[in-house]
């Protein structure tokens, strides 16, 4: 007994070390951040090892000098079935010139997640990448590989083949000149609630009908034209028959305007599941119609209508909706400078009694990665969207969503100290959310290391709202980069 304590305590201070060693160099290479690049991806699993036969990644990176870079990615089940996997961390790497257009890429990736049941264990992920990447025009680069994938707390250890292409700057593109040219201008920030009303036909994973789902997610979109924007967006459950359930989703919206109304459409291809929420191999698609009105100069609520389908589930559902858009580009709005705030790092939980669901004998206390963006409203006040995935603690495929508001209060030059509040949705890993919904908040305290690096330490306070459930104490230790556009 004492020596299976001794060994589990050594096995927790080295992953502890690994992850500390991570944010170190996430922090090092922040502070020489110059540009940054989109990627999109497949790595098609070469073993059959689990449901799960491939996943898709979504990344972007910060170039730096001497062609490192560094950056976050999420990884999803895109082939096989297991819709719903999700997999979050940090990717470094570097690009070795072969040719004028041709480059030899090294990278890892190191994050935590899980999801359909195929991570019974800590959610820990490990990729190793070596690929060449070709320029297809002086901005779009198409990259091959293979890559090695390791899932602590599952049964995939496998090599992929990997295919991607990449959009960067004119600067990034050419011989990695630094212009500071930037790839986008966030248009609006919106907060959603939606419902997925489903047709009774439809059936779960355990071969149930399945039932309707309440989710809260947010949208982030980005500047295209004037009848024109593109957006990235996130949903999460967290009453209903979805428990565990979040999508993440990219897409394009058509704008025709009327006076102070304006009418859109949209359509939207992504990657969702959890839960009992059969979406097959996670790949989704959305169709849909809305409407907005201006509340403000700065703020419209907006109405719409979509309807989403798995390409090979079960699942389909009309999802009518209703969110608020704080807006920070318009044409009869003066364009000022937004104030921004990305941060990341690490939350350790320390698990209460109900942390589990009836049955789960673990006991350990997990360790997430998170990511927030903070919206500043003035000097003080901002708008929290933050996603945190699981990466030990016997906890894979656990995973939150939370929207909240924070309030920045400077103690000096070099120290802030920032209360925040949340609500959000939550679930998978054999945690006891009880349907989805929680409540918190935390107190950070932040240490400016320099003009572009903050260091932060915070407490704080998690709870599901329904009935007994988890109720964990977090300590939270991460980065804060503020910034403009």
């Amino acid at each position: 007994m004492c020596l299976n304590l001794i060994f589990l305590t050594i096995q927790f201070i080295k992953n502890i070390l690994i992850l500390l060693f991570t944010l170190i160099v996430f922090f090092t290479a922040l502070v020489n951040a110059e540009e940054i690049e989109l990627r999109s991806g497949l790595d098609t699993f070469y073993s059959n090892q689990s449901t799960i036969k491939g996943l898709h990644s979504l990344t972007a990176l910060w170039k730096m000098k001497d062609n490192y870079y560094v950056g976050q990615s999420i990884y999803s089940a895109a082939l096989g079935d297991a819709g719903g996997a999700f997999f979050w961390g940090y990717e470094v790497g570097k690009r070795y010139p072969i040719t004028s257009n041709n480059f030899l890429n090294l990278s890892t990736f190191l994050g935590g997640g899980g999801g359909a049941s195929q991570v019974p264990g800590d959610g820990l992920m490990t990729r190793t990448y070596a690929g060449v990447s070709s320029f297809l025009t002086p901005t779009l680069s198409m990259e091959t590989g293979i890559s090695y994938i390791y899932i602590k707390g599952s049964t995939i250890q496998t090599a992929a083949l990997s295919l991607g292409f990449s959009y960067l700057s004119d600067g990034l593109a050419t011989e990695f000149g630094n212009n500071n040219q930037k790839l986008f201008d966030i248009l609006a920030i919106k907060p959603t609630f939606r419902t997925f009303n489903i047709p009774g036909s439809v059936v779960s994973r355990s071969q149930s009908q399945q039932g309707n789902v309440s989710l809260v997610g947010i949208e982030i979109a980005f500047d295209s034209n004037g009848n024109r924007e593109n957006f990235i967006s996130g949903d999460g459950a967290f009453m209903g028959d979805g428990e565990g359930y979040m999508n993440i989703m990219l897409g394009t919206r058509g704008i025709w305007e009327k006076q102070n109304f304006q009418m859109f459409g949209d359509v939207a291809l992504g990657f969702g599941g959890g839960g009992d929420i059969d979406t097959g191999p996670g790949i989704l698609g959305a169709i849909g119609i809305g409407g907005r009105i201006p509340l403000s100069k700065k703020v419209d609520i907006e109405l719409g209508i979509q309807s989403l389908a798995a390409f090979n589930g079960s699942f389909n559902a009309l999802s009518p909706y209703i969110r608020t858009s704080y807006v920070f580009k318009r044409p009869n709005l003066l364009k000022r400078s937004q104030k921004f705030q990305y941060s990341t790092g690490f939350s350790y939980q320390l698990a209460n009694l109900e942390f589990r669901k009836v049955g789960d004998q673990s006991k350990a206390n997990p360790v997430l990665n998170f990511t927030s963006l903070d919206i500043f409203l003035n000097d003080n006040f901002y708008l929290i969207g933050e996603a945190q995935t699981v990466m030990l603690g016997d906890a894979g495929g656990y995973a939150l969503g939370l929207l909240g508001l924070g309030y920045r209060h400077s103690l000096s030059n070099s120290w802030n100290l920032s209360p925040e509040i949340f609500i959000g949705a939550a679930g998978g890993g054999g945690v006891e959310t009880k349907g989805g919904l929680l409540a918190g908040g935390q107190l950070e305290l932040d240490y400016k290391f320099s003009e572009r690096i903050w260091l932060s330490a915070g407490l704080g306070y998690l709870a599901s709202i329904k009935g007994k459930g988890m109720a964990p104490t977090t300590i939270n230790l991460g980065l804060k980069i503020p910034f403009s556009m």
